[in-house]
C-alpha cells in the first residue's frame, strides 16, 4: 500500500469517526453540537487540502497522486 493510499485511508477513517460515530452516541438535540464539533475538526483539513489541490492544478503533474508523492515525500 502506497503512502497516498494510507493517507486516503486515514482521511476516510477521520470522516467516519468524526461524522458518523457521534450520531450513534448522542441524543437527537445534541446533533447540532456534534455537527459543530465536526465542523471545527474537519474544516481546517478541508481548507489545507483545497490549498494543496490548487497548487497541484498550477503544477505540471498529471495526477494529484504524483504531486502528493513528490511534495510530501521529499525526505526520501
Amino acid at each position: 500500500m502506497s503512502d497516498f493510499d494510507k493517507f486516503k485511508q486515514r482521511i476516510l477513517f477521520l470522516l467516519l469517526f468524526v461524522v458518523i460515530a457521534p450520531w450513534f452516541f448522542l441524543a437527537e438535540p445534541d446533533i447540532v453540537v456534534s455537527i459543530g464539533i465536526y465542523a471545527l475538526i474537519i474544516i481546517p483539513f478541508f481548507v489545507i487540502w483545497l490549498v494543496d489541490y490548487s497548487k497541484f492544478k498550477k503544477s505540471n503533474f498529471k495526477t494529484y497522486e504524483q504531486y502528493w508523492h513528490y511534495h510530501h515525500n521529499m525526505h526520501d
